[in-house]
């Protein structure tokens, strides 16, 4: 696991932990009025990469993993907020197909990481529908050796529900799915998606 995702999981523990429950929070929901928007969301789901090189031959992944976004921005207005995003997924010694024939697991971590940008809107009571847009790469790395794909596209979108625990933090679950494509060797690109449940703890 990656020191993103280490300190991701630091600070939603601590959210998790440190935030008092407040009951006239609760019971009173507020909107997203103004002010600074901190999103983090930390979960788990399967996620897929795949390509078929020149030759025909055909790589393929699916596995479960940890999943991350990071929302950083600011509320804009009518409960809409606009964020720079840090999002993708994490993978322990991925197993993988050729061919649709089962090899043997790589020793190390997958991971793809994106940085970009999005919106959040919330409404009702306090659900919110997000989606990101961003650049995005892959990498692999083991006791030996790390490598990385070219710089590709990544998409993010969600849909969740929070609950305020207190005046300036929410704690929520939400679905999300993502899907990207990075150019790899010889001009072939590696493309997949996840999905994922994850928990987060908001500010504004």
């Amino acid at each position: 696991m990656s020191q993103l995702f280490r300190a991701c999981t630091a600070v939603l523990l601590v959210a998790l932990v440190a935030v008092p429950m407040s009951a006239s929070a609760v019971d009173q929901p507020r909107d997203h009025d103004g002010g600074i928007f901190i999103r983090l969301s930390l979960g788990l789901g399967p996620a897929s990469a795949e390509f078929e090189a020149d030759n025909g031959q055909k790589f393929e992944m699916n596995q479960a993993g940890v999943n991350h976004n990071l929302a950083l921005g600011g509320i804009v207005g009518g409960n809409v907020a606009l964020h720079a995003t840090l999002f993708g997924w994490g993978l322990s010694d991925p197993s993988y197909d050729l061919d649709g024939q089962d090899q043997q697991s790589l020793s190390g971590t997958a991971s793809l990481n994106a940085v970009g940008g999005g919106a959040s809107w919330y409404f009702g009571s306090n659900f919110y529908l997000s989606g990101s847009l961003g650049f995005a790469w892959i990498s692999f790395k083991d006791d030996r050796y790390e490598v990385s794909s070219g710089t590709g596209g990544a998409l993010d979108l969600t849909i969740g529900k929070e609950w305020w625990v207190s005046d300036r933090w929410g704690l929520g679950v939400a679905l999300g799915l993502q899907g990207y494509g990075v150019p790899i060797d010889d001009g072939d690109e590696l493309t997949g998606g996840s999905a994922s449940v994850r928990f987060s703890a908001t500010f504004n």
